[in-house]
């Protein structure tokens, strides 16, 4: 009995390092990135190493290709993970998600950025948001889209004078996106 039990004990204590996601069993030039990433595949992306996502990304930013290149689900997958590190590579995927066509890529920017810098008053960072405020493709018809919400409350997440002025002017071109900066300031 009780050797029955080191041995699954010892099976239990290396299965860690047995089995560990890999990007490269996909290998770079096989990965669709056209494509939605299915659960395998999205897992072993979020569990990879730095190492491995910025081989990953090297290997297509060398192919000539960017963040928008990828379908949108890889482009909120590659902010989920760098919002995590500080690698260099993420700074110019941030960069590239707050300018993104989409709007679903450039709120989900907004929204880690916001909680990552909270209360830093990062100057660089509320540039960044102001820039992809002022796009011109953030409205369906009259109305403002999510995006502008989203980044309205990044900068209140972040906070300091300039962040909270330069938003506040922003905000008060609409009705509905300076009735939503009044409710926030409520606070």
């Amino acid at each position: 009995m009780q050797f029955r039990f080191c041995i699954i004990s010892l099976f239990l204590a290396i299965l860690p390092a047995i089995y560990q996601p890999n990007l490269q069993a996909k290998s770079l030039e096989a990965l669709d990135i056209k494509q939605s990433p299915d659960k395998p595949t999205w897992t072993a992306f979020m569990q990879s190493s730095d190492q491995e996502r910025q081989d990953l990304w090297s290997y297509h930013a060398n192919q000539g290709k960017s963040l928008e290149n990828w379908s949108w689900e890889w482009r909120i997958a590659w902010l989920k993970v760098c919002i995590r590190t500080p690698s260099p590579y993420c700074s110019r995927i941030f960069y590239q998600g707050a300018v993104d066509q989409a709007a679903v890529v450039r709120g989900e920017t907004a929204s880690l950025l916001g909680k990552r810098f909270a209360d830093s008053q990062n100057k660089d960072v509320v540039d960044l948001l102001i820039y992809s405020y002022d796009l011109p493709n953030r409205y369906r018809h009259p109305n403002p889209l999510f995006v502008e919400k989203r980044i309205l409350f990044a900068l209140k997440q972040i906070g300091g004078e300039r962040a909270l002025r330069l938003a506040a002017k922003r905000a008060k071109s609409k009705e509905k996106t300076w009735s939503y900066w009044k409710k926030l300031n409520r606070f």
